[in-house]
């Protein structure tokens, strides 16, 4: 699994620096499969994944010479194309996608270390800061970025780019969104999932460039993954043009509630979307297996052209309904949490998830369908990212089992155990297990997860992935 570097700060951690969800939020249609930094939709499971300190969005910098020795504050945020030309002579375009991105300035951050000074010297901070970029090549720079409210029927940003609000997370920015990528601009850019795979326009990898009818039922589409041609039926849902925002869209399900189990959105409710069960042996490799990058294994670490050991396990196994952007609640209310869950802000952007108690077994899903390790009552209340508690104190929250590999604390003072209950004294013997139930001897062994002995299912997987 992949490693994260932590440090405790007073009785909490913080898991710091930039997350990726993707390579950038791409659109909900985009639907790649890339394991560089926290996920918003890998493959046809559509997983989620932690904001991870390592990762963050592989921007590419254009620009005609030299850094400008001063910046344009006016031109940061605009959107630009492949050329630049909009950024003008004392700005600079940071590429987010194949086609475009926007308008920025070097920059230096501002040194947490140093809570009386801030060093972040960009233009105008009441509307700009500045973050940490991994550019294309390996380095990192600082740039800056125009911060945003996210809503419906109003856009902060410029042209086309949208206030989405995973965008900020993505940047190491944990409590704002910024203007960074595109939004939607037609309903088929905020698909409603649907059961059935497709295979969309054949076998050369390319997928379909508008979506397609192909293999989908009447009034659906059918949305490839980057790759490979296989993907999923989709119905369009509902865009406001104004924000570039995807809204509730009216496929989904009433009284759906979240962590219910689900196949595809239709199972969930209209503001919410479903993890959809995804098996990662049929998209990576196991240890041992060839690779050319990284990204080609589960373990997200290729050595001498191997894949170093993880397991490849089913990740959200039978679904899991989820509300995503509840960090945003305030402006975009549709995006609250219900009653008994809690928005965990581990997730780009903050994702709601069911509230459990961890003495209780099967408390956290009580579905029979589960496998020990696929779901986990955890207290990520210990923690906090960006000086923002992950969770309301005292809250624990059903999360996904082998999602926090145990490998995840390695170089840090904490491991498994600091997601047991702090109150109990971790009474739930919270620990670094194999999905097998076995405790290790190896509390950062990289083939374990974070689980307890209080299990929300109770079948053990043979063979082990």
């Amino acid at each position: 699994m992949r490693k994260l570097s932590i440090s405790t700060i007073a009785l909490a951690a913080m898991l710091a620096a930039a997350c990726g969800d993707d390579t950038g939020p791409v659109k909900p249609s985009d639907a790649k499969v890339d394991k560089k930094g926290t996920i918003f939709d890998k493959g046809p499971g559509g997983t989620e994944g932690l904001i991870l300190p390592d990762g963050g969005p592989k921007a590419e910098k254009k620009e005609g010479g030299t850094t400008p020795p001063t910046c344009d504050a006016a031109a940061i945020g605009k959107i630009c194309t492949q050329n630049g030309n909009e950024c003008g002579n004392n700005a600079t375009c940071l590429l987010t996608s194949a086609t475009g991105g926007f308008c920025t300035c070097e920059c230096t951050e501002d040194d947490p270390q140093t809570p009386l000074v801030n060093e972040d010297n960009c233009p105008n901070l009441a509307k700009n800061t500045c973050a940490k970029v991994e550019l294309t090549g390996g380095t990192s720079k600082g740039f800056c970025l125009q911060t945003c409210d996210p809503k419906y029927g109003a856009n902060d940003c410029q042209g086309k780019l949208a206030c989405d609000p995973r965008s900020g997370a993505q940047f190491g920015i944990f409590d704002k969104a910024v203007c960074a990528f595109t939004g939607c601009s037609t309903n088929a850019e905020c698909p409603v999932i649907t059961g059935p795979v497709c295979k969309g326009c054949g076998a050369d990898g390319k997928g379909c460039e508008p979506p397609t009818q192909k293999d989908c039922p009447a009034g659906q589409l059918c949305i490839t993954y980057s790759g490979g041609d296989e993907g999923r039926c989709v119905f369009e849902g509902v865009c406001d043009t104004a924000s570039g925002l995807c809204k509730d869209h009216t496929k989904g399900k009433a009284g759906a509630l979240i962590g219910d189990a689900c196949k595809d959105d239709t199972e969930c409710a209209g503001n919410m979307r479903c993890l959809i069960q995804y098996d990662m042996s049929k998209y990576s490799k196991k240890g041992g297996e060839t690779c050319t990058t990284g990204d080609d294994c589960c373990s997200n670490t290729c050595t001498a052209g191997k894949c170093t050991n993880a397991p490849c396990p089913i990740l959200y196994r039978n679904g899991y309904c989820i509300i995503s952007g509840c960090q945003f609640s305030k402006t975009l209310t549709n995006k609250a949490c219900p009653a008994n869950t809690a928005c965990n802000v581990l997730f780009s952007g903050g994702m709601c998830q069911k509230q459990c108690d961890m003495t209780k077994a099967g408390d956290c899903r009580n579905n029979p369908n589960d496998y020990l390790g696929d779901y986990e009552c955890r207290a990520w209340d210990n923690l906090s990212i960006g000086g923002v508690a992950a969770v309301t104190p005292q809250v624990h929250v059903c999360d996904f089992g082998v999602g926090m590999g145990c490998d995840t604390f390695k170089g840090s003072s904490l491991d498994c155990t600091s997601l047991g209950d702090a109150n109990s004294k971790n009474a739930t013997n919270m620990s670094c297990r194999t999905l097998d139930n076995k405790a290790t001897t190896d509390k950062y062994d990289a083939m374990g997860f974070c689980l307890d002995d209080t299990a929300s299912g109770t079948k053990i997987r043979s063979p082990l992935p």
